[in-house]
């Protein structure tokens, strides 16, 4: 995962890269997606995005994007909040958001996904 810079504002760069793979509650599949979060440090709030959701038989590690099954949502998108070295979503798509900005400078950012169709984890650098 080599994702690029957080952006300062609507328009700069975005936090990229694939997170850890999900997994669905039920069926236990691997799944992996592509997630992109922008910042605006004035307001301190920002957009997360997940796209590409695609899902593999369990047993199976994701492979490269395109290579799984679409997992049925075209994306997911939440507006979020920052309190410190944390977010949380604040609108959007269903589900709970939980991150957290790690390391010196906010250079990585890490969190969780809940739904009632799946959970997972995420996780991005700068």
């Amino acid at each position: 995962m080599r994702p690029s810079a957080i952006g300062e504002d609507d328009t700069g760069p975005k936090d990229r890269g694939h997170g850890p793979p999900f997994r669905h509650p039920r069926r236990r599949n691997n799944a992996q997606c592509r997630v992109d979060l922008s910042v605006r440090l004035t307001t301190l709030d920002g957009d997360l995005s997940f796209t590409g959701l695609e899902t593999w038989q369990p047993g199976l590690a994701p492979g490269a994007p395109g290579t799984g099954t679409a997992f049925g949502i075209a994306s997911l998108n939440y507006e979020i909040a920052i309190k410190g070295n944390a977010f949380a979503q604040t609108g959007g798509d269903a589900g709970t958001i939980d991150g957290r900005f790690f390391d010196r400078s906010h250079q990585g950012m890490g969190g969780t996904i809940r739904r009632e169709d799946f959970a997972g984890a995420f996780a991005g650098k700068r």
